[in-house]
């Protein structure tokens, strides 16, 4: 997508082996990769490489450890490729997937890497988690009615979205979250909320 026109400049229908038109749930581009969550696995290429081409995609799905087909998230901190599949978070050695044992005891809704690129964010219904290079995990328990469908990950700055409660920013993870409600007619739902 080129922004200053506005025009989509290439699209890519085949991602390696995946079926054509497979869903896209999320992506992660790294200054010289893209990694893209989908509902057949996770597909990754080089951005040197001309991405119209499925030779130049790499897959990863059940077939060659992958704990199953639907990749809801992918982030990538450092060397490590982090995926959300189920509720549970994944991480690529490079060899093998795993478990990411700072996540392993958690049902994840979303994850988030903050926008320095050393600590990955994650969300429960009711708690954020933030693990560091050296795995070990902070978590901060929210009191809540509803729980957290979204999170926005920027240096300290938390921005947490919820499925009723509207919109909660954190200055850090220790803060108090302010709270927006949407105002009008239904309070707005929103399906999906993005923030550039």
């Amino acid at each position: 997508y080129n922004l200053e026109n506005l025009l989509v400049e290439s699209s890519f229908f085949k991602l390696g082996g995946f079926a054509t038109g497979t869903q896209v749930n999320a992506l992660d581009i790294t200054p010289d990769s893209i990694y893209v969550a989908t509902t057949q696995g996770l597909a990754v290429a080089s951005l040197d490489s001309n991405l119209i081409e499925s030779r130049n995609w790499t897959n990863y799905d059940q077939s060659n450890g992958l704990p199953a087909e639907i990749v809801r998230d992918v982030e990538v901190v450092g060397t490590t490729i982090y995926s959300l599949v189920g509720k549970k978070v994944f991480i690529f050695d490079g060899n093998n997937w795993s478990l990411a044992p700072a996540f392993s005891g958690y049902e994840v809704n979303t994850i988030s890497k903050n926008t320095n690129l050393t600590e990955l964010g994650a969300a429960t219904d009711n708690a954020l988690l933030i693990a560091g290079s050296n795995s070990n995990v902070e978590v901060r328990n929210l009191t809540m009615e509803s729980s957290i469908t979204g999170l926005l990950f920027e240096g300290e700055k938390m921005y947490v979205g919820t499925s009723n409660e509207g919109l909660l920013v954190l200055e850090n993870l220790h803060a108090t979250p302010e709270k927006y409600l949407p105002t009008g007619p239904y309070l707005n739902f929103f399906n999906e909320l993005l923030f550039d």
